[in-house]
């Protein structure tokens, strides 16, 4: 509710509550003239109660009250009832027993001070509560009663229901408050603003203006106070040569200006003496006032003025050059540009859309590479142009060559150059033709050496290797033979021994049977012999040949052979040496080095045949911990070794001996995920 309406209710409210003190002061003369204590007109009126009414009438209110000498509320008027305090439940209590407010306050001890020495009081407020719960202000004034020989008999009095006025106090002084907070923000933000703020009354005078209007106007700013006109402001600046536009027609200017302050209708431009450029803003309310706001856009002239001198620098360029905006539309090109561009010459006006532009292109043949994905190439191109990488090459009509840079710029902005490399990449052809005619010939020249010299320095470790492994081989199987012989007495002699005994024992012999595998390795790998092919059942043969073999603890073999009419033409020693050989090796890896007898999770090694790409495939798959990548790089160099016991001769044995029957071997390993070797033979006619 306004400020304005809560004032006209409270006044019709006043005056309703007059006419009904004038109705309540008729009503008790007519009540004392009832009890004889009022006479005629001609017989005149007691003492006691003279002095009541005149009393009564001096500070008639709302209604009245009356209490004894013990304060004790004996009479209320009618009205009391009528703001909600009930009479018969008021008479005969003190005003401190039915007021809501603590009574130790000071106001209330100051009132029964002044009750207690029996002085009169006016307009005492306090609060009581209604008989619907409400809460009510109340006003009070009274004087107390004394009778003809002094004695204090009580209070007579008035009281007034001051809730409505309360009320729209309170209203109007939170309105107040809240308008001055409003005001205060709203002075707040336009202080923080970075524009100068000023505005003018209908009068055309000055109200008020923010700090920055007067930075902005360092030079007026002494005079730029409330009240001043706008054109008394606009001539000062003109008499100081402060607006460069008007030098010279001064009269002039100021009327156009003039003309324009009154009749707002867009921004305008002025460039001060002091180098500095303001863009003007007017905006005229419907009472008449006038907003003006001044914004420094100096910085913004001067990287106008850079565009300007670009513009004029990248003209003379000899590239293609185009500039897109940040919603990708074209801003400006060169002549060059345009030249390249001259079959899509429509797509170069300003607002065009860079996409426009590259489907024209390719709708219309430019890009003879792209001819029949052409939705694919421009999605393509769309998406690099949205995020540039670099720069890239394209193919154009007749052959052209050109290499494309783009570059977005921080506010979004893109920049196109283009530069004719059709002669350098000719060239660059004919280099990379000689360089690569000119390379292969190095390269067979040096191959050729290198495959001399390999082969020089293999048949000089092969020849040592062989009296080495002839000399080793003498001297080491005849003990090796005791060795066992004398193990398998031992074992024998030892069935009922302790399970340690037992224990050493079969290390005893693992460890010899190694010693003899070590030297059949290096007599099979210096060893160059002739194969032996016999037609062999693949799938038969392999499943005797792996049954024989002992599996480690910790590790199941699964063979799956459903192949029992495929046969092969193999040399059976040999390729049963490069299968035992992998077998060993995968569980090796899958138990880990010397621990064959570790109590540790089941691994499981699966063999099977197949049939693929015109080749018989043995496959053997392990679930063991891979090979590390490093590792899998040195896997077949001979005398290469991860273990701490062998020559690392197992997988070159068996490179050699699948070379030898015209197939190879393949092996794929991911570390911490197993093995998977491939051990392949060609097909023949006779396969089957």
């Amino acid at each position: 509710m306004s400020n304005s309406v809560v004032a006209i209710d409270y006044t019709r409210m006043r005056k309703a509550q007059l006419i009904e003190k004038l109705r309540d002061l008729e009503r008790e003369v007519a009540r004392l003239v009832q009890l004889g204590t009022v006479e005629t007109a001609t017989g005149g009126m007691a003492n006691d109660d003279n002095r009541r009414f005149h009393d009564f009438a001096e500070i008639a209110s709302d209604w009245f009250w009356e209490t004894n000498e013990h304060l004790r509320f004996t009479y209320f008027s009618g009205r009391h009832d009528d703001v909600g305090l009930e009479i018969k439940k008021t008479l005969g209590k003190t005003r401190p027993e039915i007021t809501i407010e603590d009574t130790a306050q000071q106001k209330w001890r100051d009132h029964i001070a002044d009750l207690a020495a029996q002085r009169p009081f006016k307009d005492f407020r306090y609060l009581s509560r209604a008989r619907d719960g409400r809460v009510i202000h109340l006003s009070v004034s009274g004087k107390p009663i004394f009778d003809e020989a002094g004695n204090f008999k009580g209070y007579r009095g008035t009281g007034t229901d001051t809730t409505a006025l309360i009320t729209a106090e309170n209203e109007k002084n939170a309105a107040k408050s809240l308008a001055a907070g409003a005001q205060e923000r709203f002075m707040a933000a336009i202080e923080s603003v970075s524009d100068g703020f000023a505005l003018f009354d209908a009068d055309d005078r000055m109200v008020f203006c923010n700090k920055r209007f007067k930075e902005l106007n360092p030079d007026l700013a002494p005079k730029i106070v409330p009240g001043i006109s706008f054109e008394e402001m606009l001539r000062d600046n003109i008499a100081a040569g402060r607006i460069l536009d008007a030098l010279g027609d001064e009269e002039v200017f100021i009327r156009r200006r003039m003309e324009q302050h009154r009749n707002p209708c867009g921004p305008l431009f002025q460039q001060r003496r002091d180098g500095r450029w303001l863009e003007l803003r007017e905006e005229r309310m419907s009472e008449g006032s006038t907003f003006l706001v001044n914004t420094d856009i100096t910085e913004r002239k001067r990287a106008e003025e850079l565009v300007r001198q670009l513009h004029s620098a990248i003209e003379v360029v000899a590239e293609p050059i185009a500039l897109y905006d940040a919603d990708d539309r074209i801003l400006f090109c060169n002549e060059a540009y345009r030249a390249l561009n001259t079959a899509v010459s429509e797509t170069l006006e300003p607002g065009t859309s860079f996409e426009e532009h590259l489907r024209a292109i390719v709708l219309k043949g430019l890009m003879p590479e792209v001819k029949g994905r052409e939705e694919e190439y421009v999605a393509q191109r769309m998406e690099r142009h949205r995020n540039p990488r670099g720069p890239f090459e394209i193919v154009r009509q007749e052959g052209l060559q050109l290499l494309v840079h783009e570059h977005k710029l921080s506010d979004g902005r893109m920049i196109v150059l283009c530069a004719d490399i059709t002669d350098q990449k000719r060239v660059e052809e004919e280099i990379r033709k000689l360089n690569a005619e000119l390379e292969q010939r190095v390269e067979e020249r040096t191959a050729e050496l290198r495959a001399a010299h390999a082969d020089l320095l293999r048949q000089e470790r092969l020849a040592t290797l062989g009296q080495l492994t002839a000399t080793v081989s003498h001297e080491l199987r005849n003990p090796l033979g005791a060795i066992l012989t004398s193990v398998y007495i031992l074992r024998t002699g030892l069935k009922e021994a302790e399970p340690i005994l037992q224990r050493t024992v079969d290390r005893l012999e693992r460890s010899t049977v190694r010693c003899a595998r070590i030297i059949d390795e290096l007599l099979d790998f210096t060893r160059i012999s002739e194969l032996e092919p016999e037609r062999t059942p693949l799938d038969d043969w392999l499943k005797d040949t792996l049954n024989e073999q002992t599996l480690p603890s910790g590790v199941a073999m699964r063979l799956a052979f459903d192949r029992p009419n495929l046969a092969v033409f193999l040399d059976r020693d040999r390729f049963r040496r490069a299968v035992i050989n992998v077998f060993d090796n995968a569980c090796q890896a899958i138990i880990g080095e010397g621990v064959e007898d570790a109590d540790s999770e089941q691994q499981t090694l699966t063999v099977w045949t197949q049939e693929h790409d015109s080749r018989i495939e043995v496959i053997f798959e392990d679930t063991g911990p891979g090979i590390p990548a490093d590792v899998y790089q040195k896997i077949f160099e001979p005398l290469y070794s991860t273990k701490g016991f062998g020559v690392g001769l197992g997988l070159p044995v068996v490179k050699h001996i699948m070379d030898q029957h015209g197939g190879g071997i393949e092996i794929e390993s991911e570390e911490g995920c197993g093995t998977r070797v491939c051990l392949w033979l060609p097909t023949g006619p006779s396969t089957h």
